[in-house]
């Protein structure tokens, strides 16, 4: 149940990117290319300074639904239900550690874009190194 965990993780930090990456996976055509489209779009929105905090709670069940659908079908194939558990568990990992580290490092560093850049290069990895885990 490692890779569901670590792509709900991920959902935590940007909600968008493992569905795109799961989505991109298995439908070419539409769903994952909008679904990529839409991660891209967060990615540079999330750098604006009035984007939403992560922990509102529409954000956060945002992100929790996110990690579940992705942890569900992360392994391709079937759906799995502990899969979408352990993803919904991962995404609330990633959303209260994630807001945290981020405030921290972000007054540390004066700045918050750089912490925000590293954050997605984090939410990326961490989904490419799901997807190995299958």
């Amino acid at each position: 149940m490692l890779a569901p965990f670590l792509i709900g993780i991920a959902a935590g930090l940007r909600s968008m990117t493992p569905p795109a990456a799961v989505a991109l996976r298995r439908h070419r055509r539409f769903v994952g290319p909008a679904l990529a489209l839409a991660a891209l779009g967060e990615l540079a929105v999330d750098k604006h300074p009035r984007a939403p905090d992560r922990t509102d709670a529409g954000a956060a069940a945002g992100r929790i639904v996110s990690g579940a659908l992705a942890g569900a079908f992360v392994r391709g194939g079937r759906v799995s239900i502990v899969g979408g558990i352990a993803g919904a568990a991962g995404a609330v990992v990633g959303t209260r550690l994630g807001h945290r580290l981020r405030t921290r490092l972000a007054k540390r560093l004066g700045k918050d874009w750089p912490v925000a850049v590293a954050e997605d290069a984090l939410a990326i990895g961490l989904v490419a190194l799901a997807q190995r885990q299958r």
